[in-house]
């Protein structure tokens, strides 16, 4: 089971004033969220693609974006701006559910601009989740799944 969105001709510049903070521009945009497998095994799997990209911050020489970052890629984190690439958010046991948050783009601004404050913005999201029912079977072989403990244990 699959989902995905996309957005094209991407261009977006933020700023107070005449200060240019942030330039981002993209031909495409597109992120994907999978999840497959049996009750007691369920896995979650995305993907981004980044078509034509370009990052410039404060004013600088564009950064190379690459076309399929790895997942959870910081392509910037100063002064208050941070920038990452195919943000993956994992939710559910894997046994009997399991969800995926997929954030092509997601741009955190905290108190990167004149006056403080925070902002931010995700481009193109996709959200995916399944859940299984519980039969004796699949109950026998969750049993034998091993998850790791809580954090903080």
């Amino acid at each position: 089971m699959a989902a995905d969105s996309a957005v094209t001709q991407l261009s977006v510049d933020a700023g107070v004033g005449a200060l240019k903070l942030l330039h981002l521009g993209a031909i495409v945009v597109q992120s994907a969220a999978t999840i497959s497998g049996s009750c007691g095994t369920m896995t979650a799997t995305g993907t981004t693609t980044l078509v034509g990209s370009s990052v410039s911050v404060l004013g600088l020489p564009p950064l190379m974006v690459p076309v399929n970052p790895v997942p959870n890629t910081v392509l910037v984190n100063a002064l208050g701006i941070k920038i990452v690439l195919n943000e993956q958010i994992v939710s559910g046991d894997g046994v009997t559910s399991r969800g995926l948050t997929v954030n092509a783009i997601h741009i955190y601004l905290n108190n990167a601009h004149v006056g403080g404050g925070s902002a931010g913005w995700v481009v193109s999201s996709t959200v995916r989740s399944s859940s299984r029912r519980l039969t004796p079977s699949t109950a026998a072989r969750a049993a034998s799944v091993r998850l790791p403990p809580p954090a903080g244990s």
